[in-house]
């Protein structure tokens, strides 16, 4: 093999590589334009909500939306004045599974781990399943439906 084809496939194999590594950590969304999939849609709704920035918010809920938690069941606007009464002070997200469906309506689910409070009180449990579907509507997406669930009593979820 003659150096210069020896280069060649270096420079090659050397390219392969780094297409293949993450060098720098993932920037962090900070716009809903930006959001690439249901994990980011997600870490941007709690942003919003955390910020309580409430104009922001409701341009992404549906007018259908749906909330169903322990409370029972919600339709836009009481689901987002139960979110305008949460006080974060600390929220992870983990075992985010997202799932695409035709392109235009992706599901994630999770386990958040928040401590916040709700009204001045601290919220029952700390640890919540969460389901939500987005779906994109006029070529933005839009929360259409979310469910949360504490953890059955005795039962452990992993922390996050």
């Amino acid at each position: 093999m003659t150096p210069r084809a020896a280069l060649t496939c270096a420079v090659i194999l050397l390219v392969a590589f780094l297409s293949g590594c993450t060098l720098w950590s993932e920037k962090p969304v900070r716009a809903w334009s930006s959001a690439t999939g249901g994990e980011h849609l997600e870490r941007l709704f709690w942003e919003t909500v955390k910020a309580k920035d409430w104009s922001d918010l409701e341009r992404h809920v549906a007018p259908t939306f749906v909330y169903v938690g322990p409370s029972g069941i919600h339709e836009k606007l009481a689901a987002l004045e139960y979110f305008e009464h949460l006080q974060i002070t600390d929220l992870t997200l983990g075992d985010i599974t997202v799932r695409p469906s035709g392109g235009d309506v992706v599901v994630v689910t999770y386990i958040a781990n928040i401590t916040a409070t709700r009204n001045g009180k601290p919220l029952s449990s700390n640890q919540f399943r969460i389901t939500s579907t987005w779906q994109k509507i006029d070529k933005k997406w839009m929360l259409i439906s979310r469910a949360h669930t504490p953890p059955a009593p005795g039962s452990e979820l992993p922390k996050t």
